[in-house]
């Protein structure tokens, strides 16, 4: 069952540059059992460039272990489009952390930079993705 869908990062990353989703997102995005990111780059330049997309879980919200990575690709000079899963950390022993965000980076040389887009589906097939879905 879906239990959200929403734009989690939109802006110009530059070569070497790491972001995070948002730290208003991590609480959320710790309540379901599934991630799936998806989106699109335009506007890339330099030479090889390249998009790295991970999550790391953490039990406190301040201190962060990577959990998985959900793609490394190659970017083209026009739009790429991009899509993958997290893996079910819900099977020992990966219980993953009530806190969980998504780290995006741009590797690259000669100047690479692209604006990117990233939107992230929540899954959740527990008896209580019910009750996400009915919070405002």
């Amino acid at each position: 069952m879906r239990a959200f869908h929403l734009l989690a990062y939109e802006g110009f990353l530059a070569e070497g540059q790491i972001v995070y989703s948002p730290p208003t997102l991590s609480e959320l995005f710790g309540t379901v059992d599934h991630l799936h990111v998806g989106g699109y780059t335009s506007q890339v330049s330099g030479t090889d460039p390249g998009l790295i997309i991970a999550t790391q879980d953490s039990a406190d919200g301040e201190n962060w272990a990577l959990s998985s990575i959900l793609f490394a690709v190659s970017l083209g000079a026009g739009e790429t489009l991009f899509q993958s899963g997290d893996a079910d950390l819900d099977l020992p022993p990966f219980l993953k952390g009530p806190f969980r965000r998504l780290v995006i980076a741009l590797s690259g040389t000669g100047g690479a930079n692209a604006m990117v887009r990233v939107w992230v589906t929540g899954r959740d097939s527990s008896r209580r993705a019910g009750l996400l879905l009915n919070v405002g």
